[in-house]
């Protein structure tokens, strides 16, 4: 899944979730993701009134591209007198350089330009707004600069404080899913860094220290009153306590019965179920087809957004009882109530593994995550989960006793998978040659080694889905 398509996803979700808890509210919520057409967009937000401007709404969620497109783009649509900012998926920001969006609101926040006029297309402020200050204790006053408070939200920020400076962060707190052993190093360091930062009059200074005193304060009995706690701390991974994780030993052969096992004598309905590949995850959805009883439907960025969300509408009330993807949706989509995560493939990394169980025990509720994992790949996997704070994970052998009954279908299943990868190669002889001519920025060396295919041995099923 592409960037754009997994934040439009969540901006999607995100919708919803507001909407919902806003029903018996005033507050109006404006969706700013090209799902409609930009003109459209700017009227849904921006009310023009005697050739002033007005909101429309009072909360704006956005793909960041689309953000940046309606400041600079959209009259009347000003950052002066925003108050709270929320990033999801805040260590995106931190690791993809690409992400300029927030350099461009960070100007129009901080660094405004008088010589702008306020009805201009670009959209600048001409009011210089002053760096947030560490208190909410102001009425709102238009001579008087408004705090803005921001909220980073994810599962796997870094406790690298250097990073964060990027942020602009002010006395900043942190709260978590569930309790956790605090690095207090981190929280220093953060806080040390705007110590000394300068204001612009001596009241200001005066109301600094004093919220520094009491926000230090707090932070340490935070500390204090997590000392006893083992759980996971800062820049490691906040595991929500309701999650059961578990590593199975299972050959990569017999890994599909593992997800016939957990529908047929788990009776578990909601199975979200993570390929390291897109190939292996639709072969994996095609074999799973092929049993009886097994619901399973194959989730990619590629099918039309209406499509993907009459699969999730299918998984999220039961109707479908697999959904197999790969890691680019572990973080656009939100579903409730899935029962339990799978890993098929072992995660290529901590931090995508915890994206993946992140997605089942949400919100309090109890959640199951599997890892299928080979003998060789258990040790190296479990060494990998210690180091990163994950010690007390429990192990299952997936015994032949537990699918030795569904063998036989297996091997019908198995078969019919393979009738169906020939018919479609029937179907489709050329794919070769189609590749080749539609391909037309292929050197001469390339389009050779496209026509003459050195010899290899035809992987087996089995294999395929290893």
């Amino acid at each position: 899944m592409n960037r754009d398509t997994e934040t439009k996803d969540s901006v999607i979700g995100g919708f919803t979730v507001i909407n919902e808890k806003t029903k018996s509210k005033v507050q109006n919520v404006g969706v700013l993701a090209g799902i409609k057409s930009f003109s459209k967009e700017q009227e849904d937000i921006i009310n023009l009134t005697d050739e002033s401007y007005s909101a429309k709404v009072d909360i704006v969620i956005a793909t960041p591209g689309r953000l940046v497109d309606h400041l600079y783009n959209t009259p009347g649509f000003s950052m002066e007198r925003l108050r709270i900012l929320v990033i999801d998926e805040a260590d995106r920001v931190i690791v993809e350089e690409k992400q300029n969006w927030y350099h461009t609101l960070e100007d129009v926040l901080y660094y405004y330009t008088s010589s702008i006029s306020q009805n201009s297309w670009s959209n600048v402020s001409v009011r210089k707004r002053s760096r947030p200050i560490p208190t909410v204790g102001y009425h709102y006053d238009r001579s008087v600069d408004i705090t803005l408070q921001k909220i980073l939200v994810s599962a796997t920020l870094t406790h690298d404080p250097e990073p964060l400076k990027q942020f602009n962060l002010h006395f900043p707190i942190l709260f978590t899913s569930n309790r956790i052993h605090h690095n207090k190093n981190t929280l220093d360091a953060v806080l040390n860094d705007h110590e000394n930062a300068e204001t612009n009059s001596s009241e200001i200074k005066k109301q600094v220290k004093n919220d520094e005193n009491r926000e230090i304060s707090n932070v340490i009995s935070q500390l204090k009153s997590s000392e006893n706690h083992t759980t996971t701390g800062v820049g490691q991974f906040l595991i929500p306590e309701s999650l059961e994780e578990f590593l199975v030993t299972a050959k990569p052969d017999i890994r599909v019965l593992f997800l016939v096992y957990l529908v047929r004598q788990k009776h578990k309905k909601r199975i979200l179920c993570f390929a390291n590949t897109v190939d292996c995850a639709k072969r994996l959805n095609m074999l799973l087809a092929s049993f009886q009883g097994i619901k399973s439907k194959f989730l990619s960025s590629h099918l039309h957004p209406d499509k993907r969300q009459r699969i999730l509408n299918l998984f999220s009330v039961g109707l479908c009882q697999i959904l197999v993807c790969t890691d680019s949706m572990a973080r656009g989509i939100d579903i409730n109530d899935v029962e339990c995560v799978v890993s098929y493939d072992v995660p290529p990394s901590i931090k995508i593994y915890i994206h993946r169980i992140g997605r089942t025990a949400r919100a309090g509720k109890k959640g199951t995550a599997y890892s299928l994992l080979s003998t060789n790949q258990f040790y190296h996997f479990k060494k990998d989960l210690k180091r990163a704070g994950r010690k007390k994970i429990k192990q299952l052998q997936f015994h032949q006793s537990k699918w030795s009954h569904f063998n036989a279908e297996y091997q019908v299943a198995l078969r019919n998978y393979e009738m169906n990868m020939k018919i479609s190669e029937k179907k489709c002889p050329n794919d070769l040659s189609k590749q080749v001519n539609n391909n037309k920025n292929v050197s001469e060396e390339s389009m050779q080694n496209i026509k003459k295919p050195k010899s290899k041995r035809k992987k087996s099923t089995n294999e395929m889905l290893s």
